[in-house]
């Protein structure tokens, strides 16, 4: 088979996320990686795995932890982490917050992992690092990543969803971790099949090797990991502007505000959150529906509080400050 032209080669482009993307996540045993090179069909149709988290997508500022990553634009949330990132001209990672330890780490410098658009045979890499306390002790963690987009083609998943348009990605990070006076070596190899348009992948491989100062192997784990029931509860188009439909006025505030939304339709409820999202305030869905398109909001103590709007699914959430 002769080499393809780029026309023919699937494109990631600038992924469509919106708020309330959701995926089920699923494991099993680590396979053989195929080849690449002309196009491929990779079939892996015949994996079965146990279900093994949820993983949603929301806005950023939609999180308590928001102002320790002030320019992200998504928090991508599993069963135990949450990790901050951007989509604009590219992938941004800013940082996450493992529910273990319920303190964020944000990165110094942030890891830029893709330019959009995305074509067969780009390569990327970058690097990053944090300094910071964490837990009382000092926490170092600097690193380097490389990426070559090195295969094309469509994917059979494990739950037998066909993708047409697939573009692998392996990359490859290794990062030296130093805390409360151990130091690990942390070597992440991982292969994703992008299908286009979506910055979650239809399949991915995993492979960890840690290693301490003398080089020895303290773990090493590997899998196969695929994405199916893959949902979106709005238009993705409208995932940004959609967000601006609810307004707090005057912000920041010196005393009562005013809490306002598009007269698409009132809210089913509206919360008021600290910034440790405990709920201050509970609106209802008569309260909100008899209100005439605004709600008053009484004094609040100063500092930084979340307004929530709960339409159906979908959530709008604003800022506001309290002086």
């Amino acid at each position: 088979m002769a080499a393809p032209s780029l026309l023919a080669q699937a494109v990631l482009h600038q992924p469509y996320l919106g708020v309330g993307l959701t995926a089920g996540v699923y494991a099993a045993n680590h396979v053989q990686i195929p080849p690449g090179g002309e196009a491929q069909f990779w079939d892996y149709g015949e994996h079965e795995g146990d279900f093994y988290m949820n993983q949603t997508i929301a806005l950023a500022q939609t999180s308590s932890f928001a102002k320790s990553f002030p320019d992200a634009q998504w928090v991508v949330a599993n069963q135990n982490a949450m990790g901050f990132s951007s989509t604009l001209d590219s992938v941004v990672e800013y940082g996450n917050v493992v529910e273990a330890l319920f303190a964020p780490i944000a990165l110094d410098d942030p890891l830029v992992t893709f330019k959009w658009p995305v074509l067969y045979g780009d390569t990327f890499e970058d690097t990053f690092s944090v300094n910071m306390e964490l837990a009382g002790d000092p926490y170092t963690n600097t690193g380097s990543f490389e990426a070559t987009v090195d295969g094309w083609g469509s994917l059979q998943s494990p739950a037998d969803t066909l993708y047409d348009e697939v573009l692998r990605i392996t990359w490859s990070t290794e990062q030296t971790e130093i805390y409360a006076g151990d130091t690990a070596i942390i070597l992440y190899n991982r292969v994703d099949y992008f299908t286009d348009g979506r910055l979650l992948p239809a399949l991915l491989h995993e492979h960890v090797i840690i290693l301490d100062t003398d080089s020895a192997e303290v773990y090493e784990g590997k899998g196969l990991v695929w994405y199916d029931g893959i949902t979106l509860a709005v238009d993705p188009a409208e995932a940004e502007s959609s967000a601006l439909q609810m307004q707090v006025s005057p912000n920041p505030a010196q005393g009562p505000f005013t809490i306002q939304w598009s007269p698409n339709g009132a809210p089913d409820a509206v919360r008021v959150l600290d910034v440790k999202g405990a709920e201050i305030r509970l609106f209802g869905k008569a309260e909100c529906a008899a209100s005439g398109g605004a709600l008053r909001m009484e004094s609040l103590p100063a500092g930084l509080y979340f307004v929530e709007g709960i339409w159906n699914r979908t959530t709008r959430m604003q800022r506001v400050i309290v002086q």
